[in-house]
């Protein structure tokens, strides 16, 4: 039984009756399934999820990351890699577009 949607699988070139989510049809270094959760094309290995962190001018920072129009983005922070993490900013909505997402200071700081 496969674990990502037909319609999903068909577009991209994976096997919508086999269960092909850990495997990486574009050889890029992300599976099935976490191409599905980022939006990009399992068969396209220039189709990935892109998240960049710049300088603001005067201080601060900000996020830029291609999103995906019908995907809502969320950005998360914490102390180490294990977590725990936390909301940094607020939602946003996707639009097939780079968004810039200005980061609050870190805690502490």
């Amino acid at each position: 039984m496969a674990s990502l949607p037909s319609g999903w699988e068909h577009a991209n070139g994976t096997n919508p009756h086999g269960n092909d989510a850990t495997e990486d049809l574009d050889g890029e270094g992300h599976d099935n399934t976490g191409e599905f959760a980022a939006g990009t094309a399992a068969n396209d290995a220039t189709s990935r999820f892109e998240l960049r962190l710049l300088p603001v001018p005067g201080g601060g920072w900000q996020a830029e990351v291609f999103t995906r129009a019908g995907r809502r983005y969320q950005l998360q922070s914490g102390a180490s890699v294990v977590g725990p993490w936390e909301s940094a900013g607020t939602a946003f909505e996707g639009m097939d577009a780079v968004v810039a997402v200005p980061l609050p200071a870190a805690s502490g700081t």
